[in-house]
């Protein structure tokens, strides 16, 4: 497995260690404020002149009543798919720890409340033991739907990122896994990144951002709410791997400091507070 201590020889990663202890922590504090969105709010509308027959007022209509009608209303929060896929090439290493963080604290979030699954991918480039050629490769590492929080706190651990940067060619295989976003569901597609795609010695520069962009899109008229974030440290910026990101990511595109990622959780929540109402 690429991205483990058998392929790299090394033990335990401590970035990764400590990374995931942090996330728990501050995904306990998430999770406590998302726990709102399990709340159902119901307010019935009567002696209206369209709806629902309300059989209380039947015995009014003798008495020139016509408003016998109701309407009931519900305030509830939209359940939530969230795919996120992580850069895991080699230039992650320096940002391994905090993006840790961020992905745990959103796992352990989602275990408190019953409407937001988390699915956690890892995508790099990787050289094949048998014939030393690069592949891209991409692996669902955690499921909420099926898999229990413990698996990211015995396994992840011992995760390392290693190879290169595949981008388009990897969203292209998991795209199918996605879900579309319904009236009751929202999907999102969260990207992490720290760079322009690299991948052999043809797919690279705008050729490989336009291609991710075309991937990009074709997740985003399915129906799933991209959001990408950039990860770089603010006082070193690469304005190519930025005009890179741009291109693959366009309007969707978050530029975040590396000193700073666990923002990418704060602001996810927002967005999971969103609201669904309807008329019953």
């Amino acid at each position: 497995f690429p991205y483990s201590t058998k392929y790299s020889s090394f033990g335990v990663n401590k970035a990764s260690q400590t990374g995931i202890q942090d996330g728990i922590a501050l995904g306990t504090m998430l999770g406590r404020k998302l726990q709102i969105r399990s709340e159902v709010k119901v307010t019935k509308f009567s002696r209206l002149d369209g709806g629902k027959i309300d059989r209380r007022l039947i015995s009014g209509l003798g008495y020139d009543m016509e408003n016998i009608f109701y309407q009931t209303h519900v305030d509830k929060y939209k359940n939530v798919h969230l795919h996120i896929s992580v850069d895991a090439s080699s230039s992650m290493e320096s940002k391994w720890k905090k993006t840790m963080t961020t992905l745990v604290a959103l796992a352990k979030a989602a275990t408190m409340i019953n409407n937001v699954d988390v699915v956690i991918s890892f995508r790099s480039g990787i050289r094949t033991a048998s014939r030393g050629e690069e592949s891209p490769y991409i692996v669902i590492a955690y499921d909420s739907r099926k898999d229990k929080f413990n698996k990211i706190t015995s396994l992840f651990p011992m995760l390392y990122p290693n190879g290169t940067t595949p981008e388009g060619l990897a969203f292209q295989a998991v795209m199918d896994l996605i879900p579309p976003s319904t009236q009751e569901a929202d999907t999102y597609f969260v990207n992490i990144s720290d760079g322009e795609p690299a991948f052999s010695n043809t797919y690279i520069g705008e050729n490989a951002a336009l291609h991710t962009g075309r991937q990009v899109k074709k997740i985003r008229d399915n129906g799933v709410q991209i959001i990408s974030y950039y990860i770089e440290s603010m006082d070193y910026p690469n304005p190519a791997n930025q005009k890179c990101f741009r291109i693959m990511h366009g309007k969707d595109a978050n530029f975040i400091d590396v000193s700073n990622i666990t923002q990418i959780a704060h602001s996810l929540n927002k967005k999971f507070l969103a609201k669904a109402s309807e008329l019953v």
